[in-house]
């Protein structure tokens, strides 16, 4: 199986409530003429969030859209959950957890 050779994907974590979906060009969203089932942030980045909350519209909805959809929805969430999942294990690989506190300075 050949590997595409076109630009690489990027990802984000950035959070939804940072996200101005209404603002998002109609290139960020999977159905593009109706603006439905966005997985883009504003940047370009495919977006973890993004994609979690249309998955779950995918799965409220069932039977209204195309198994294409559905699998293409699936595939960007899938690679999106795998790039949190390593930057995650970079993190803590270099001693970072995400979920502590920075140090604190003590005061003289």
């Amino acid at each position: 199986r050949q590997r595409a050779t076109g630009p690489r994907a990027t990802y984000s974590a950035t959070p939804l409530d940072e996200i101005d979906i209404a603002g998002l060009s109609a290139s960020r969203f999977l159905l593009r003429e109706t603006r439905l089932l966005p997985y883009r942030d504003a940047e370009g980045h495919v977006n973890l969030h993004l994609c979690r909350q249309s998955w779950a519209q995918l799965g409220a909805s069932a039977g209204s859209y195309t198994t294409s959809v559905k699998e293409k929805l699936g595939a960007w969430l899938r690679h999106a959950e795998r790039w949190a999942r390593l930057e995650t294990e970079k993190r803590d690989s270099k001693g970072c957890s995400s979920m502590s506190a920075p140090p604190r300075r003590r005061s003289r």
